[in-house]
């Protein structure tokens, strides 16, 4: 029987007070997605692409909450010049990464 690790993310996410997710939603992600829209305590915020996510993220943390944002490893070259900014500021950015094209998956690299 597989462990639902989401299960356990969200648990965490709760415990370190994360109320907002930004995402581009990925099928990896999808169980984790659907319990935390569930919940009532979390907000999930759907992106047009992941650097809005970074931009967010950032600025929930300056208004003094805490977000994180959820996207697959193919993002991650899309928000590269948002990330210079939490990296210049040493602002958390918390971010929740699946990969994606690893060796048998039927997604090309």
């Amino acid at each position: 029987m597989r462990h639902d690790w989401s299960s356990d993310v969200l648990a965490l996410l709760k415990t370190h007070e994360i109320a907002t997710i930004a995402t581009v939603p990925d099928g990896g992600l999808t169980d984790l997605l659907v319990a935390c829209e569930a919940d009532p305590d979390i907000r999930v915020v759907t992106l047009s692409s992941e650097q809005e996510g970074v931009a967010l993220v950032f600025g929930l943390g300056l208004g003094g909450e805490r977000g994180a944002l959820f996207m697959q490893s193919s993002g991650t070259g899309n928000c590269i010049n948002a990330l210079s900014l939490p990296a210049a500021t040493k602002t958390p950015c918390l971010m929740l990464v699946t990969m994606r094209g690893e060796d048998g998956e039927r997604n090309p690299w």
